[in-house]
């Protein structure tokens, strides 16, 4: 009889143990609303690419440079390599200094401008990270940069290093980089609406920034 009830423990066990993880791996696939973000986006966007451990500082920056230089030059033929170095170099500096990976920065200038640093939006947005003219002049300020003009913001050092401190700063604030994203796209004003009223801004910068960067840190 004891062996009879164990030969159907034993049975049960079989059918019972894929149907708990099935449930289990279910609630994890589901357990994110749209305005939340899978721990690994907001884990990978501060770490670097995966480099091996034993590489060099330098060595690490040279291949970011070498990679980053390839992926813009493939958008624009005609850009001068030197241009593109100096892009993928600012990229690189100011993840460091700000703590991203520098891919998931070179994500955010290809969906903002498509990597044209002398890009102008619809609305007067300027540069490479599409910094608005009067949030750029005072962003300038606040980093200490004592800048005559807005033109001076299609300067590329400056206008990733201003565009890569705003979204630090939204960050910061908000605590996900998903709404951060949407907040630099389309202004914390109007993110902060969206969030009072307990809605979801039909915008899908967040997705395009995220997805772009998933593709290309591979």
């Amino acid at each position: 009889m004891k062996k009879k009830i164990t030969s159907y423990t034993i049975t049960l066990f079989k059918i019972l143990i894929p149907v708990i993880v099935v449930l289990y791996m279910f609630n994890i696939n589901n357990k994110y609303n749209k305005n939340e973000v899978p721990v690994e986006f907001e884990r990978l966007v501060y770490i670097e690419a995966p480099y091996e451990i034993r590489k060099t500082e330098e060595e690490k920056r040279q291949q970011f440079t070498d990679n980053a230089i390839v992926v813009i030059l493939k958008h624009h033929p005609k850009m001068e390599k030197f241009t593109a170095e100096k892009i993928a170099n600012s990229v690189y500096k100011y993840s460091q200094i700000f703590h991203y990976d520098p891919y998931f920065i070179l994500s955010v200038l290809k969906i903002e401008s498509g990597y044209n640093p002398k890009a102008v939006s619809q609305v007067g947005a300027m540069g490479l990270m599409q910094l608005m003219p009067l949030v750029g002049l005072e962003l300038a300020e606040m980093r200490g940069h004592d800048i005559k003009s807005t033109k001076e913001l299609f300067n590329i050092d400056l206008n990733i290093e201003l565009g890569v401190y705003y979204l630090k700063y939204l960050h910061k604030k908000y605590n996900n980089v998903k709404i951060a994203l949407l907040a630099y796209n389309m202004g914390p004003g109007n993110m902060n609406y969206f969030l009072r009223h307990k809605k979801w801004p039909e915008n899908d910068y967040d997705i395009m920034v995220l997805s772009y960067y998933k593709k290309v840190r591979q």
